[in-house]
């Protein structure tokens, strides 16, 4: 069976435990939706879109060096995803679990576009940890509430067990005859955009940047460090983290 893997907010190859799934079953369609809702929502900014944007590319250039490809749409992820699915014939869908009102309404959608399309039973979609280091309901209190406070909150995250690290798939098998489709430029999506200093957007940036500030300044790095006015002392690992 085919599996398509519907990229989020999980837009790296390592440690992807969706993606790794996804790969495991043999033919797979990396797919992203460039979806509206977000392009044009209250968060949206050059800066945001240009990231996003390199993050595609380096996401791209990333799964073609292991043999694949990472299809590019542009519309509902739902209808974009349906529409890949009844064209491909069975598969499954994998997608990273997430926790925000936006991702359930887009997981509330995609199982209803899938069942609706005709692809099967509702256990087609999977879900798999993805955004968060530990699983959510994980990190609760003895009432099985959400912390209200830092503290408590934190030594309960530290202290949650963790899941095997994934190494990157060895091989992406994609079915032949699928468009990639074009990953757009800044200005077809924000036109006229001006977008000011920041950092590169993508995987490989990242990586890079978290194993050099490791080596640099990790070791003695304590709660607090983040200060917004020490350029030197901050990760600046935060846009890379936001988006997997």
């Amino acid at each position: 069976m085919i599996s398509i893997h519907l990229f989020t907010r999980d837009l790296r190859s390592t440690d992807n435990p969706g993606f790794a799934a996804a790969c495991e079953g043999g033919e797979v369609v990396p797919v992203f939706v460039l979806d509206d809702r977000c392009l044009k929502g209250v968060h949206a900014s050059a800066n945001r879109v240009a990231f996003l944007l390199e993050s595609l590319t380096d996401l791209r250039l990333t799964l073609r060096s292991l043999g694949g490809e990472l299809l590019v749409r542009r519309g509902s992820p739902a209808r974009v995803v349906a529409g890949l699915a009844g064209s491909i014939g069975p598969v499954r869908v994998t997608v990273a679990e997430d926790v925000t009102s936006f991702s359930s309404r887009r997981e509330r959608e995609l199982r209803m576009a899938l069942r609706s399309g005709g692809s099967g039973a509702d256990d087609i979609l999977q879900t798999h940890p993805g955004v968060t280091v530990v699983p959510v309901e994980a990190v609760r209190t003895v009432g099985g509430r959400a912390y209200r406070v830092f503290t408590p909150y934190w030594r309960a995250w530290t202290e949650a067990p963790r899941r095997e690290v994934l190494r990157p798939p060895e091989v992406v098998r994609v079915p032949e005859g699928l468009d990639p489709g074009e990953i757009p430029s800044l200005e077809e999506l924000v036109p006229g955009a001006a977008p000011g200093k920041r950092l590169e957007g993508g995987e490989t940036a990242g990586r890079q940047r978290m194993l050099a500030w490791l080596a640099d300044r990790g070791a003695d790095y304590r709660i607090g460090d983040e200060s917004l006015s020490d350029e030197d002392s901050s990760s600046r690992l935060g846009a890379y983290l936001h988006f997997g």
